[in-house]
């Protein structure tokens, strides 16, 4: 879950699909595309359809970026290394959330990591250029 899947699913969904898919149509096209696949097969609940997709495209925007398909499969990893640890304290992770009921609090989280993740591939895309 933290190695092997990152390395094989961005592999697929990134570096081959994406790829692919950027030879025939647009960016935003491939990207929704690819994005779409990958929220597909980690549809465990509905409610992990939008998070997926929105993980999704946000490392399709990384590799796109960048050109190199390691940020992405450290995103991944990262990303999965975050649920892992939540796994253990699930009990307490549920109450958490779903205590929020989408309210302020909910979505100012929500905007944070937007943001950072945003300043992250800035940094990311600006250090590959110089």
């Amino acid at each position: 879950m933290l190695i092997v899947s990152p390395i094989l699913e961005e592999l697929f969904f990134r570096k081959f699909l994406l790829s692919k898919l950027l030879n025939k149509h647009n960016i935003s096209i491939s990207v929704l595309i690819s994005s779409l696949c990958f929220s597909i097969i980690h549809i465990e609940t509905p409610y992990n359809l939008i998070p997926s997709l929105i993980f999704g495209i946000l490392s399709s925007m990384i590799f796109v970026r960048t050109g190199k398909i390691i940020y992405s499969i450290v995103f991944h990893a990262l990303r999965n290394s975050i649920y892992f640890v939540i796994l253990f304290n699930a009990e307490i992770y549920d109450s958490w959330i779903y205590g929020l009921n989408f309210n302020f609090v909910y979505w100012s989280l929500v905007l944070i990591g937007l943001v950072l993740v945003f300043v992250g591939m800035k940094k990311i895309t600006s250090a590959n250029i110089g």
